[in-house]
């Protein structure tokens, strides 16, 4: 039977090169976004559930979808988030805090007690903070401090780490980060979706690594 990893928001960018890695690894992807991505010789996904993560109501019913069509689950990817520095307070709260939390609770019953492993994305500005968008900021800070607290509880037998990423070409905000800010980064680039992999792989195969936070971020919090 194939090892199943959930990840939400696998429609694009970061979420879709991370189906994409457990695909190659051999796992049945369960991909979980706001948007149908279809399926297909070419998709990463091979069961999908489209449901809207910025709310209370989407989170749980897809913990419900999970469960109806699951009886086990190895890897949870809290990845689904949005950056905006003119959406609505509610809503940046609950996808990229909230939502991480309630999918790792709820589904904690069903992730495997033989090596289970939760890997949440936040950001580098959950540890610089960004002025132009405190509560993102502060909504990856609790996340990196949801992994570590959780890493905890769950040890020895299931592990959580995080991912903070600094700037990647994704649509997480419209349009290239611009120049400004480039600047700011010692590497002088944005990051590609896939050059997130080789921090995914490791996490993924040393079984001795919980509670951490690797950041890729170009240098950018140095």
């Amino acid at each position: 039977m194939k090892r199943v990893a959930v990840v939400t928001g696998a429609s694009s960018g970061i979420g879709k090169a991370i189906a994409q890695y457990y695909h190659n690894e051999g796992f049945h992807v369960v991909g979980i976004q706001r948007h149908t991505i279809g399926s297909g010789t070419n998709s990463p996904v091979d069961t999908e559930i489209t449901e809207d993560l910025s709310t209370p109501e989407g989170a749980e019913e897809s913990v419900i979808m999970v469960g109806k069509q699951f009886d086990q689950i190895d890897v949870l990817v809290n990845n689904a988030g949005i950056m905006t520095l003119d959406g609505e307070g509610g809503e940046i709260f609950i996808i990229n805090m909230c939502t991480p939390i309630l999918l790792s609770n709820d589904l904690l019953s069903l992730l495997t007690t033989a090596g289970g492993h939760i890997i949440n994305i936040a950001s580098v500005s959950g540890i610089i903070g960004d002025t132009d968008a405190p509560l993102y900021s502060a909504c990856k800070a609790g996340i990196i401090n949801f992994t570590r607290s959780l890493a905890k509880q769950l040890a020895p037998n299931r592990r959580v780490n995080c991912i903070s990423p600094g700037f990647f070409n994704t649509n997480l905000v419209p349009g290239r980060a611009p120049k400004h800010l480039i600047d700011k980064v010692p590497m002088k680039r944005e990051a590609q979706p896939y050059e997130i992999i080789p921090v995914v792989d490791m996490l993924q195969k040393s079984p001795y690594i919980t509670g951490a936070n690797i950041v890729i971020d170009g240098g950018l919090s140095l």
